[in-house]
């Protein structure tokens, strides 16, 4: 096995795994969440890279001369769903309306990248903003304790401006769900409605014979292209080609590992919007967000919580995972402190 594979299955580093997903931690969801809309992102650009580079077009061929028919011709298979599929039943047709949705597939990648765009786009960068800052301010002073110091004070100064951070987080999460129902919806049509079949049928079990299995009809190597006398195209004869689609392993492949990585997304954007509406309306979660940092948290509980918002208090779960606990505790005294300064 793998040093990687070792070293990614630690029993210490699963267990943070599974209590980030189980807690659904603000900032470690969010994180995975992140990760995963950026390898959907990657995902779709290789889709897309390999589908138009590979070459590997549907090849059909004249049953008597084993000539290559024109690419005007393919085009018309491709989009007379009546003549295209393998024999003369119902799986024919249900074979041909996959033949001429699959080569959308590609496609996917523009509308689905332009809601990634989107998404970065309406993203709030106030809680980025204190980080860099504060790094920068770390760079300033040279480094060292007493610069790290100021640094946290840095941080610490930004607790108060993060009122709107709650409903934004919101509004994101919303907006990514929304993308990723959009592209489960996109594959569900481009599978003439057999993604569900695609997973609880058997992919072992092929039909050679009569290709009617869920596997053949959705990703059809192999199909029948008819030029008929309707056609006006071989004046008053019919013409029978037959079509191989070289790529139809690859597209299954690809649909079959978006399905599962955007069902997987659907599900981490879900439980993070249900954990942030939770924060929202209720108040105990949301005075355990600053609390849990420690003792001398819930010590200057009380005056925090009189003047912060429930966006600070977002705001200090997630820049509590950026600091030690000691300087955790300073930040909340400085808060504090501030605060009644203030009033």
């Amino acid at each position: 096995m793998p040093q990687w594979i070792k070293k990614f299955l630690e029993p210490r580093l699963v267990v943070r795994i599974v209590k980030w997903i189980i807690t659904f931690g603000t900032g470690e969801l969010t994180n995975i969440s992140t990760i995963f809309h950026r390898l959907a992102l990657l995902l779709l650009v290789i889709l897309f890279a390999r589908l138009q580079l590979s070459g590997g077009e549907i090849k059909c061929f004249n049953r008597n001369g084993g000539q290559v028919i024109p690419s005007e011709y393919i085009d018309m298979c491709v989009t007379k769903h009546y003549s295209v599929g393998y024999n003369d039943g119902d799986g024919s047709r249900t074979r041909s309306k996959a033949l001429k949705y699959i080569f959308w597939l590609s496609y996917l990648f523009i509308p689905y990248s332009t809601l990634v765009f989107a998404e970065y786009i309406l993203s709030d960068n106030r809680l980025q903003k204190p980080l860099p800052d504060a790094s920068v301010q770390y760079d300033l002073e040279g480094g060292g304790a007493t610069a790290r110091n100021i640094a946290v004070e840095t941080l610490g100064q930004y607790v108060g401006s993060f009122s709107r951070l709650l409903h934004s987080s919101i509004v994101i999460n919303l907006m990514m769900l929304i993308l990723d129902m959009f592209s489960l919806l996109s594959y569900y049509w481009l599978t003439n409605g057999k993604i569900l079949e695609i997973f609880t049928k058997n992919h072992v079990s092929r039909d050679a014979v009569t290709y009617a299995d869920c596997m053949s009809l959705v990703f059809p190597s192999f199909a029948r292209c008819d030029i008929e006398v309707e056609d006006y195209i071989h004046g008053d004869s019919s013409t029978h080609y037959g079509c191989y689609i070289p790529q139809a392993t690859v597209y299954q492949e690809i649909v079959t590992i978006s399905v599962l990585l955007f069902t997987v997304l659907a599900v981490v954007t879900l439980l993070q919007l249900v954990y942030l509406c939770i924060v929202c309306c209720v108040p105990c979660v949301a005075r355990s967000l600053m609390t849990c940092g420690g003792a001398v948290a819930k010590i200057y509980e009380e005056r925090v919580m009189r003047v912060v918002s429930t966006g600070d208090l977002l705001a200090l779960s997630y820049i509590r995972r950026q600091v030690t606990a000691r300087e955790y505790n300073n930040i909340i005294i400085h808060v504090a402190t501030r605060r009644v300064e203030e009033e």
